[in-house]
């Protein structure tokens, strides 16, 4: 119960940060993040005081599955992590690899311009995370 209490405080931080780098950027489509992160950092302190091992287990298992793909593209995008990131990204049009790491929470849900490529990510450290919780149920 221990870990995930310590995974809880983690992705409280995390979305404590998104809710401010959200709020402090330049575009003006930061309603949705904010709003998400926000929800978020209620829901957690919820479940952190009140949750039982099997709500909370299912809560981070929906949080990290959520932020485990990235899709750009020209009519949808959807980038959403709470903490740290490292994505392992795939162009659609040709095999190119190529890695991003984000740093701390990240949002952008706004399309990639015409003639940008589009992108299929996988966030590793997300993936890394959903296993050691799957792990770490039983014990």
């Amino acid at each position: 119960m221990r870990f995930f209490k310590a995974v809880l405080i983690y992705l409280f931080v995390g979305s404590i940060i998104g809710v401010v780098s959200a709020s402090s950027s330049n575009g003006n489509n930061y309603i949705w993040p904010v709003l998400m992160y926000g929800l978020i950092s209620g829901y957690l302190i919820f479940i952190y005081f009140r949750g039982t091992r099997r709500l909370i287990f299912g809560s981070l298992l929906v949080l990290f599955l959520i932020q485990l793909i990235s899709i750009e593209t020209e009519s949808f995008s959807y980038l959403f992590t709470i903490g740290l990131s490292f994505f392992n990204n795939f162009k659609m049009d040709g095999f190119s690899v190529r890695s991003t790491v984000l740093g701390l929470s990240h949002s952008d849900f706004s399309p990639v311009q015409v003639g940008e490529p589009e992108i299929i990510g996988v966030n590793l450290l997300a993936f890394v995370f959903l296993l050691l919780i799957i792990v770490n149920r039983k014990k």
